[in-house]
């Protein structure tokens, strides 16, 4: 009954009867016994580490297995008695009783078993401490044998489970009872391999590379540690150089960044390309920005900048912003030479440009020199007597608001008084009333001997004499600086 009450619990768990005939057969037997062992399904994993015995009779651990199995289902058997009717006490109703002519009979009085039940209670007692001390290998007479089984049964169930650190821990305390075994050996590295291989999954490098060189320890050879350590190794690299670049990146420190984005890149061009790119783009166009406002006089510095943001384009071609900063940078190259060479008007044109994108480029230089050109090519035309050049020249100084403009307003001053005359009164002559004479009535008298007297005439007075107006004069011009 027993047996068949086993063979309907164990459902998919039935052996076929062609199970063992192979080295992966006994691996799936020993896998299953101890899938019940975990269960504490003591009989059903019996069963196979029977049938595991028949197949492998020479595996270590399966005979001490099977003993503590053993052990296991009596005490499991041990179950308290079930109580049985009265003795003389028959079965049924009064009535029935009554018709059937059986006389009822009182029980006998019970007498107290104590022996059997305190008997009973010995041997489970003995049976658990067996179990307790066979369990921690400490059974007198047995030594280290029963011990190394039971870790090496332990140790095999913490890999088949996945408990690898159970097992790492396990195997250990094997190796010190018995130092260079080579089953605690093998199960040891690959309990280390399988953590290993969890934290690389994990990009913990440092925890992996740990756990392969402590697999060199036990076996120098297993299986791909060498390649293993070798991959860990450089993955650990790329990830301080991509850490380090992000912190130079965060803080804004763009030379530190691009040397360690570009490290990360010669040494592994596809780890995390994306991101890489992305940082380097934006750290060549930060580095190019920061050149140029911190150049001063050094134009050399202005060069480098270019060049960061030809590599910023070269790397996101679609973002026109490196293209406008590199235009904007030979612009200001370009200005400086002209201002070098005394064309001040050609300076002032390139060095507006500049003013009008950004009045602050270059740490303001571009406005400092623009202030210059203008001022040095006032005061050419003003030596060159081109005073109305010259003074739209100073004006125009003033109006950029960044200029130092005394000087400026000084000679704004003088050129206008020089350009705008003295007015001098001058006196006019009023010419003379001519005076009237009226003529004489003549007198009618006796006609005299024949004699004509002339008739008087009218004579104008000369007018009065007056001396010719004086010619204004010009204000003198003011003495031209040079």
């Amino acid at each position: 009954m027993e047996s068949e009450k086993r063979s309907g619990n164990a459902g998919d768990d039935q052996l076929p009867d062609d199970e063992g005939k192979s080295a992966e057969d006994a691996n799936l037997l020993y896998s299953r016994g101890m899938a019940h062992y975990r269960r504490r399904q003591w009989r059903e994993a019996r069963d196979c580490f029977v049938c595991l015995k028949a197949i492998q009779s020479e595996r270590r651990g399966i005979d001490a297995l099977l003993d503590e199995l053993n052990i296991f289902i009596q005490l499991e058997a041990i179950q308290p008695e079930r109580k049985e009717p009265a003795p003389g006490r028959p079965v049924g109703k009064v009535e029935e009783r009554e018709e059937s002519g059986v006389e009822f009979m009182p029980p006998p009085p019970m007498r107290r078993r104590t022996w059997p039940g305190l008997l009973v209670a010995l041997i489970f007692l003995a049976a658990v401490a067996f179990a307790v001390l066979y369990d921690q290998g400490m059974l007198p007479g047995l030594g280290n044998t029963q011990r190394e089984d039971r870790l090496r049964n332990l140790g095999q169930a913490y890999l088949v489970a996945g408990n690898y650190r159970g097992a790492i821990n396990v195997f250990q305390e094997l190796l010190t009872i018995v130092p260079g075994d080579r089953e605690a050996q093998v199960g040891l590295a690959k309990a280390y391999y399988e953590e290993a291989v969890r934290y690389m999954s994990d990009r913990q490098w440092d925890s992996a590379l740990q756990y392969f060189k402590a697999i060199l320890e036990v076996d120098a050879n297993y299986r791909d540690v060498d390649e293993q350590i070798v991959f860990v190794e450089r993955q650990s690299q790329l990830e301080f150089l991509y850490s380090d670049a992000l912190s130079f990146y965060e803080q804004q420190k763009w030379a530190s960044a691009i040397e360690r984005f570009e490290q990360l890149k010669a040494l592994d061009d596809t780890y995390r390309a994306q991101e890489v790119q992305r940082y380097l783009f934006d750290s060549y166009y930060g580095y190019g920005l920061e050149l140029v406002d911190t150049s001063g006089a050094n134009l050399d510095q202005v060069t480098q900048a270019i060049a960061r943001f030809d590599e910023a384009a070269v790397l996101n071609p679609s973002d026109g912003r490196p293209a406008a900063e590199r235009e904007l940078a030979e612009t200001y190259l370009e200005g400086c030479d002209l201002f070098d060479q005394g064309y001040w008007e050609r300076s002032i044109a390139a060095l507006s440009v500049l003013y009008v994108a950004r009045p602050d480029y270059a740490g303001g230089r571009a406005a400092q020199l623009l202030c210059q050109a203008h001022l040095n090519m006032a005061r050419t035309r003003e030596d060159a007597g081109e005073l109305e050049a010259a003074l739209q020249g100073y004006r125009a100084i003033l109006s950029l608001g960044v200029c130092e403009g005394d000087e400026a307003a000084v000679r704004i001053t003088s050129i206008a008084a020089a350009l705008t005359p003295t007015v001098t009164p001058t006196s006019t002559a009023i010419p003379a009333t001519p005076t009237y004479t009226p003529r004489p009535t003549a007198t009618r008298t006796p006609i005299p001997t024949s004699t004509n007297t002339p008739l008087p005439t009218n004579t104008p007075s000369p007018p009065p004499t007056s001396k010719p107006p004086k010619s204004p004069t010009n204000t003198p011009k003011p003495p031209i600086r040079t």
